[in-house]
């Protein structure tokens, strides 16, 4: 039996689809991170979220730049501005394996233990900050 995969389509209004530039594009990393106003280091660019009860916040993306480790703490920002801080309590890669550390290029799921528990969204950025 032949599968086929759904196709699914993008509303045109996506800014993912829009012209690219530094400022509107959620796979850059916040200007205040690269410049210095909030602490740089290795992150990851969040693609999809969501909150497995009673474990914490899963963030998945791929990392960007440095190794995120589990133990880590991390901060969470939304444009420039700081979210939520949390800290890495599991780092799981694309196949489901359980990782200690995640390396650039990797795509990996984040598993967050915040204070808030606030939900993250597509675009975030998490910087592992210690």
């Amino acid at each position: 039996m032949f599968w086929r995969k759904k196709k699914t389509s993008e509303p045109p209004d996506d800014p993912r689809f829009g012209p690219a530039s530094a400022a509107s594009s959620p796979t850059q990393a916040p200007v205040s991170a690269m410049s210095g106003g909030a602490p740089g280091g290795p992150g990851v660019t969040v693609e999809k979220a969501f909150t497995i009860t009673g474990s914490g916040v899963v963030a998945t993306g791929v990392v960007t730049g440095g190794t995120v480790r589990v133990g880590q703490r991390a901060a969470v920002y939304r444009g420039s501005q700081l979210v939520a801080a949390a800290a890495i309590i599991g780092v799981v890669g694309a196949s489901g394996e359980r990782l200690e550390a995640g390396e650039p290029g990797n795509t990996v799921g984040l598993l967050l233990q915040t204070e808030e528990r606030q939900q993250l969204q597509a675009g975030d950025q998490v910087v592992a900050t210690g």
